[in-house]
C-alpha cells in the first residue's frame, strides 16, 4: 500500500487559499490581464512552496500574498517597459537630423558661389588659401613650399577670407 507524504501547513494553506480565498488573491492581480493573473497566482504558489522548503514559514498566507503582489508589480513594470520600447504608435516625436531639401539647395548654391569667388582670386592668394583650407597645411609649411615669409602667407589667407566674406554678402 502506497502512502502519501504528510502535507505541510503551507500546502494546506495553499489548498485553502485556492479554493476558499481565491477572490481576495485575484484582487491583488486585478490590474493584470486575467490570463496572466492565473499564471501569476500559480507562480506565487510554487515560489511559496520553494521558500517553505528552505526556511520555515510562520504565516503562509501572508507569504503567498507578498509573493503574488511582487510578481504582479514586476509583471506590470515589464509590460510598461515593453510597451514603451516597442510600441511605435507612442514613440516620441523626434526631429530628423537630415538636412531638408531647401537647406541642401541653399548650401549647394553657397558652395558654388564660394568656388566661383575662389576661382576669381589672384593665383598666389588662391594657391595659399587652398593649401591652408583644403590641404590643411600650416603657415610655416606653406611659406617653405612657396618660398615666401609666414607674414605673406597670413596676408594672403586674410585677404582671401575678406574677399570671400564680402562677395558672399553682396550676392
Amino acid at each position: 500500500m502506497v502512502t502519501k507524504p504528510a502535507r505541510s501547513e503551507l500546502e494546506e494553506t495553499l489548498t485553502t487559499a485556492f479554493s476558499e480565498r481565491r477572490s481576495p488573491l485575484r484582487a491583488i492581480t486585478s490590474r493584470v490581464d486575467p490570463n496572466d493573473a492565473e499564471d501569476l497566482l500559480q507562480d506565487a504558489a510554487l515560489r511559496a512552496i520553494e521558500t517553505e522548503r528552505r526556511t520555515p514559514v510562520h504565516k503562509p498566507l501572508h507569504l503567498l500574498r507578498r509573493i503574488l503582489r511582487n510578481l504582479a508589480v514586476d509583471h506590470l513594470r515589464g509590460r510598461a517597459r515593453t510597451t514603451r520600447l516597442f510600441n511605435p504608435g507612442e514613440a516620441p516625436d523626434i526631429a530628423c537630423d537630415r538636412v531638408g531639401p531647401e537647406r541642401h539647395l541653399v548650401a549647394t548654391e553657397r558652395l558654388h558661389l564660394a568656388l566661383a569667388i575662389i576661382d576669381g582670386m589672384p593665383d598666389r592668394r588662391r594657391e595659399v588659401f587652398l593649401m591652408h583650407r583644403i590641404d590643411e597645411m600650416t603657415h610655416l609649411q606653406i611659406a617653405r613650399r612657396l618660398g615666401i615669409s609666414t607674414k605673406t602667407v597670413e596676408k594672403h589667407i586674410s585677404l582671401a577670407m575678406v574677399q570671400l566674406s564680402r562677395e558672399i554678402d553682396r550676392a
